[in-house]
């Protein structure tokens, strides 16, 4: 093999690996954002709980009182 043929396999080579590096890089880049949406989902749902709870305490007639009242 001469000296142009096995720089070219190697950079067929190269280009093969980094191919497959990017596209394990978009992998792990789809399931960080779909994680980040769940995250950002949950955070959301814990901010609406906490909002109501405030709420809850800020106005305790709203509640009834315990039976032993």
């Amino acid at each position: 093999m001469s000296d142009t043929e096995s720089r070219l396999v190697r950079l067929e080579s190269l280009s093969a690996e980094q191919e497959r590096v990017i596209g394990d890089l978009s992998d792990m880049v789809a399931e960080q954002w779909s994680t980040i949406e769940k995250l950002e989902k949950t955070c959301e749902n814990l901010r609406d709980l906490l909002e109501r709870l405030q709420d809850r305490m800020d106005d305790p007639e709203q509640e009834p009182p315990p039976p032993h009242y």
